[in-house]
């Protein structure tokens, strides 16, 4: 893929200064060229090209040092590399300028958060202390079967004893706690015995909160979140007339617009019995397909499916990344979760959203 040319920041303004346009005309120039760079920048970063992406921005930035969308995305090559003090940094400075982007302060926050979970695993480390568990319940759990076998041992000896209690069992949810064909959610029933699980409860939780973005006629048949990068797996059963890419692409879409810490979301299709269809969408393609023109230069409901889709299988040849639209904007990298996917302007860092950084 060849790479846009441009010339530099120096030569355009000169070029500017001479040309005798006026200032909304020099004006409209230097947005367009903002844009090119831009597009030029993500393209280096997709080909995990960092330091000359920066480079990049940064000299977008002499020619125009309030630009919001250069802050952004060198924050986002910063948290792809694992940067996240740089990372924050420049999300704030893109804050400054631009105070109402939601994306920004989403990023922030998310960038603002591993690092405290850094410290953290940091602190612990030093003081010889293990991280705190993500299941707090599993001492239980341990101390239920040293009862269990004390009592075993007990019982083989020839002791009375009462029998043990019963260990509790969390429950795989199934397709019926989760929702029917043109039903919402509502409330989910416990989907334990013997006690609840924490693991199952989050899960419930999750398919409650976005049961409202599953279309009438597809059904929810699993949802969980990864609690290490917060990345979102789903199943779902579609009918035998549904688009299955169509279909995933955009309950995937749907679920990264509500779910704010999310980066990717990995949805698994089910048809007629068989799983015909797994693919995943990340923050970086939602960003691209909602920059503005997209929509108007990528018509139809199957051109938003080949912009998201990425890591499709049965492999296709649709799953090309989106482009930001015009002649003079380079198409996007493929992108895998988890790896060091492509980010638009907008899009969630990696590490995620995804990942996640």
């Amino acid at each position: 893929m060849a790479e846009p040319k441009g010339g530099s920041s120096e030569n355009f303004m000169s070029d500017m200064n001479e040309s005798g346009l006026s200032e909304e005309n020099r004006i409209a120039q230097i947005a367009e060229q903002n844009g090119a760079d831009l597009a030029r920048a993500n393209l280096l970063r997709m080909r995990s090209d960092y330091r000359a992406a920066i480079d990049q921005c940064l000299s977008l930035l002499k020619r125009s040092p309030d630009d919001p969308d250069a802050h952004t995305l060198i924050g986002d090559i910063y948290a792809e590399q694992g940067d996240l003090g740089q990372a924050a940094q420049w999300y704030e400075l893109a804050l400054d300028l631009n105070p109402g982007s939601t994306q920004d302060q989403q990023k922030l926050t998310y960038v603002q958060q591993r690092i405290k979970e850094r410290e953290a695993a940091t602190a612990a480390q030093q003081i010889a202390l293990p991280p705190a568990s993500p299941y707090p319940w599993m001492p239980w759990v341990v101390m239920a079967v040293i009862a269990l076998l004390i009592g075993a041992g007990a019982y083989m000896a020839g002791q009375r004893q009462e029998p043990p209690a019963k260990l509790a069992r969390a429950s795989v949810p199934v397709s019926a706690a989760i929702t029917e064909p043109g039903l919402k959610v509502t409330e989910l029933p416990n989907v334990t015995e013997g006690g609840s699980s924490p693991v199952a409860e989050e899960d419930r939780k999750l398919a409650a909160s976005i049961a409202g973005e599953i279309p009438t006629g597809i059904v929810l048949l699993h949802a969980w979140q990864d609690p290490r990068n917060r990345d979102i797996s789903l199943t779902i059963r579609v009918r035998p007339e549904d688009a299955q890419r169509v279909v995933a692409a955009e309950i995937a879409r749907a679920v990264l617009r509500r779910v704010a810490g999310a980066n990717a979301v990995s949805v698994r299709t089910e048809k007629g019995g068989q799983i015909v269809h797994l693919g995943t969408v990340d923050r970086a393609r939602l960003s691209v397909t909602e920059t503005p023109g997209w929509s108007e230069a990528h018509p139809g409901a199957e051109a938003l499916a080949d912009a998201l889709l990425a890591q499709e299988w049965p492999e296709t040849s649709a799953g090309t990344p989106p482009s930001t639209g015009g002649d003079d904007t380079p198409p996007v990298a493929t992108t895998t979760t988890g790896q060091n996917s492509g980010s638009a302007t907008n899009g969630t860092p990696s590490g995620d959203t995804a990942g996640n950084p």
